[in-house]
């Protein structure tokens, strides 16, 4: 049977699961047990449809069911230390005399280099001749 089934089909599952339970009338049209509860759940809209008609499908159920998904989806990031997060245009911003901290830095590595020191992963050496 394909994934989006008639309605006759549907109700034939329905009846066979209230006589002998979801799981193996499931197991016997080859449909999960949770699709077989929401049908039972569904029986008297899918009766009252056209026999011919396809799945029912309003917005208010695909806004409830996309509510739902995010709810999960908000629970899962919680629950695994995750977040969105979004690119801002705004830069941090600078220390107080930024400039002046750059030229005292700057001069510190000039200085360093003159006195024939290395500094590999912040560690400095001394050059020894």
């Amino acid at each position: 049977l394909s994934t989006s089934r008639w309605h006759a089909e549907k109700l034939k599952v329905i009846l066979e699961a209230e006589k002998i339970g979801n799981r193996a009338a499931g197991r016997n049209y080859g449909v999960l047990e949770s699709c077989v509860q929401d049908w039972r759940w569904k029986k008297e809209k899918l009766s009252s449809c056209i026999k011919n008609r396809r799945a029912f499908l309003s917005t208010e159920m695909i806004q409830m069911k996309g509510c739902d998904l995010a709810k999960e989806f908000t629970r899962f990031m919680r629950k695994n230390g995750l977040s969105i997060r979004h690119c801002t245009t705004i830069s941090q911003c600078l220390p107080d005399a930024y400039e002046e901290k750059l030229l005292s830095f700057q001069k510190y590595v000039i200085q360093l280099r003159q006195q024939k020191t290395t500094i590999k992963n912040g560690i400095v050496y001394q050059v020894v001749l």
